[in-house]
């Protein structure tokens, strides 16, 4: 099968920052890859300035049910209640696990884990990353 996509892209960040925040995501090999990036731009396309210090963190919120381990920087594995593993992979940027706190349970606000990829805006606009089906 072929790649299905899709880009979305928000100006949330553009009063205080002056950017806009695009996400494209992609699903491969029948469903067992899913790939995406998340891209920092100024309002015509163009990079942000050279001279940006600023840093952006992408969030992964991640179901309370979801095992996580971390199997290096760059990795890691997430195992769901039935045995379903995904590796989420991320080459750029500071990949960590993370505190979080899960609203959509019916018994209450429940505290589950995030993962993070932090980059330095300026030096790498943008970021990509994969989750694959490891089993």
């Amino acid at each position: 099968g072929g790649l299905e996509s899709v880009t979305a892209s928000h100006d949330g960040y553009l009063s205080a920052f002056g950017l806009v925040h695009e996400r494209g995501i992609g699903v491969l090999n029948g469903g067992r890859m899913i790939r995406g990036r998340d891209r920092l731009s100024r309002t015509d396309g163009s990079d942000p300035e050279a001279g940006d210090t600023g840093v952006a963190v992408a969030r992964f919120h991640i179901h309370p049910a979801v095992a996580i381990r971390q199997n290096s920087a760059r990795e890691i594995f997430l195992t769901a209640p039935d045995g379903e593993i995904w590796l989420f992979a991320c080459q750029d940027g500071e990949l960590a696990v993370e505190e979080d706190i899960f609203f959509a349970d019916p018994s209450g606000i429940r505290a589950s884990q995030q993962l993070t990829v932090t980059f330095a805006i300026a030096q790498q606009p943008e970021i990509q990353w994969t989750f694959s089906r490891a089993n």
